[in-house]
């Protein structure tokens, strides 16, 4: 495919498009974010520890409901059912950049 990079080998390289960027602050409240319809992955960045929980509206991640993501970056694959994602901080106040990818 003429529209894909390609390695020292002249294979195509696989990547994603960009889709819908969210920045948000990471607080002692529970937030809610919209994933980009038809998305397959998220990437995550996050300056501080916190829950997340990655499913249908209207959940509240908390340590209980949530997994705890270390400040960091990952990227993760969903499911078509999972079209919102949740976050709250673990200890200190942060900031979260979602990333959908298509």
């Amino acid at each position: 495919n003429p529209a894909m990079p390609n390695d020292v080998n002249g294979f195509a390289i696989p990547v994603l498009k960009i889709g819908t960027i969210v920045n948000d602050s990471v607080g002692a409240a529970s937030r809610q974010s919209t994933i980009t319809a038809g998305a397959k992955v998220i990437e995550i960045a996050s300056s501080t520890d916190c829950y997340i929980l990655i499913g249908a509206a209207g959940a509240t991640a908390a340590s209980t409901t949530g997994f705890f993501f270390p400040k960091g970056v990952a990227q993760y694959g969903l499911k078509d059912s999972q079209t919102h994602i949740q976050y709250i901080r673990s200890a200190d106040d942060g900031r979260i950049t979602i990333t959908s990818l298509e």
